[in-house]
């Protein structure tokens, strides 16, 4: 379903992505009439209202919007919310039949324009064959008519419908891409600088020697990762944003396994599971973080393998008994908790009080204190 609205003002961002600040997770784009009323069409978290009012100042100037246009959210910094949270209405206007613009939130900046927008941005426009008939709210616009639909998935939990997926596969078929099924593919994070598995490049190593593919998606175009998922039978991911650029697929990918960073969390599982052959869940370890206001700060925390669990799982995946080299295991793992400690220690976050301390205790009790000791 879908709803046209007239005369409508579109305004740039005023706030977006707030939280843990306290800020608005969602200040910007149409000022909804009686819009209390409105909780089908506005911006939601697993069915709760995350969206505030934008504001509109005295004597604000408007520029005019004659075409009808499609409403689909912000442009935002962060790869993995641009797709979960502010991309999932587009498929959705492919399939009513209607001419129009599609239009995205910006910052208020008359001079911002598509070279401004982050890369990721420019691909999955592309991606989605939109970039023609884009258009960025960088100040107020008054529309003539507006398209919505509701989102057709939100984070964290609420996943596709049937005919979103059906949209999606008409898509993919359109780009003419081979939907071979033959690649093993295990998709790293050992070179990002937060929400590392410690010793992750061994993960590497026994998976390259058994026939995987190490793949690191930030080292190639957003339609080179989307062709390798597609081609591949066996995709193993390392628990990360990633994952979310299987969002852009449709049901037509194959078992799709996830290795935890997080304690008891399935990370885009309902996104996952309605286009997947399989999913599976694998937990490895402990995960080592500090603390913000007495919480863990879980995102940016690094997990530590025990030999029992990973061995356990390489010869599940690999159907094979794995022995690991613990002395090897355990200089990766060491390495790595070095860079991260140092990379943390360098970050904002250290700046929280409380932070570093916690995070040092929180190394020691996982048994590597000497590596603290030794810097």
């Amino acid at each position: 379903m879908f709803k046209t609205f007239y005369n409508i003002p579109v305004m740039p961002i005023q706030q977006v992505l707030g939280s843990p600040f306290g800020r608005s997770e969602h200040q910007l784009g149409p000022v909804w009439p009686e819009w209390d009323t409105q909780t089908d069409i506005r911006f939601k978290r697993n069915n709760i209202l995350k969206d505030d009012v934008p504001q509109i100042s005295d004597g604000e100037i408007f520029v005019y919007e004659s075409q009808p246009i499609f409403w689909c959210g912000p442009i935002v910094d962060h790869f993995g919310h641009q797709i979960a949270d502010f991309i999932t209405r587009v498929i959705a206007y492919r399939s009513l039949g209607i001419e129009g613009r599609y239009a995205f939130s910006a910052p208020n900046n008359s001079q911002y324009n598509l070279n401004e927008t982050p890369n990721f941005f420019k691909a999955i426009i592309d991606w989605l064959d939109i970039k023609e008939h884009l258009l960025l709210i960088n100040r107020p616009v008054l529309a003539k008519s507006l398209v919505v639909v509701e989102q057709q998935e939100q984070l964290p939990n609420i996943g596709p419908s049937k005919k979103y997926l059906e949209e999606l596969n008409k898509l993919i078929a359109s780009k003419e891409i081979p939907k071979r099924k033959s690649n093993n593919v295990f998709v790293s994070r050992s070179s990002q600088a937060k929400g590392l598995i410690a010793g992750e490049s061994y993960i590497e190593d026994v998976l390259s020697a058994h026939g995987y593919e190490i793949f690191k998606p930030e080292n190639f175009e957003l339609r080179a990762q989307l062709e390798k998922y597609l081609s591949s039978q066996n995709l193993v991911f390392s628990e990360g944003s990633a994952l979310h650029t299987l969002q852009l697929l449709g049901s037509n990918i194959g078992k799709v396994h996830v290795i935890r960073r997080r304690p008891n969390y399935d990370m885009c599982k309902n996104f996952i599971l309605p286009r997947a052959e399989s999913v599976e869940y694998h937990a490895l370890g402990g995960l080592v973080c500090g603390l913000r206001n007495n919480e863990p700060l879980l995102e940016c925390g690094i997990t530590i393998p025990s030999v029992e669990k990973l061995e356990r799982f390489l010869s599940t995946l690999l159907g094979k008994a794995i022995q690991i080299d613990i002395e090897l295991l355990n200089e990766r793992i060491k390495n790595d908790l070095v860079k991260y400690y140092q990379g943390e220690l360098e970050s904002a976050r250290a700046k929280i009080a409380g932070y570093n301390s916690s995070l040092l205790k929180a190394i020691k009790e996982a048994g590597y204190a000497e590596v603290i000791n030794n810097e």
